[in-house]
């Protein structure tokens, strides 16, 4: 009888142990998956049409708006974006975001210095997007094009 309350006890320590484990790894489940799901997932390029090529044929730092159909998770959204486009000869096109890659304001190009101006804390970008003065770390970005059926699309991320 004097062994009986220590094996209770025991079984007992031994249960809540268990059951406090079994709960931890159920609720580290979800953590795990979320770590883990960008692995599995499918990368989906989406290509989006900012104009028609003869209408672009001959630009020069030319503004375009477009919006596309963006998704994360289950929510889904239009977003609007602007792009500068230049024509190169051809079938050749360099699009570049206006996105700052310092704090991400819109840049704009002036005819009047050559050079894409960031109007919120001085940076300047020459005619090829790369960074010629100001806090910006990183070129303006290019985006990659592509055309089909007399139509300029780029690709979105």
């Amino acid at each position: 009888m004097e062994n009986q309350p220590f094996a209770r006890r025991k079984f007992f320590e031994w249960g809540i142990g268990i059951i406090a484990g079994l709960i931890g790894m159920a609720s580290s489940i979800p953590l795990v998956g979320s770590l883990l799901s960008p692995l599995f997932k499918k990368s989906v390029e989406k290509w989006v049409d900012i104009g028609l090529v003869m209408l672009l044929k001959g630009s020069r730092y030319q503004k375009v708006d477009y919006e596309f159909l963006y998704q994360d998770g289950w929510i889904k959204a239009n977003k609007k974006r602007s792009v500068y486009v230049t024509h190169l000869g051809g079938e050749d096109f360099i699009v570049f975001s206006r996105t700052c890659t310092h704090l991400g304001c819109n840049v704009r190009w002036s005819d009047k210095r050559q050079q894409f101006l960031c109007p919120c804390h001085g940076g300047v970008y020459d005619a090829e997007g790369k960074v010629i003065e100001g806090p910006p770390p990183k070129p303006l970005t290019h985006l990659q094009t592509k055309i089909e059926s007399g139509i300029l699309y780029v690709r979105e991320s």
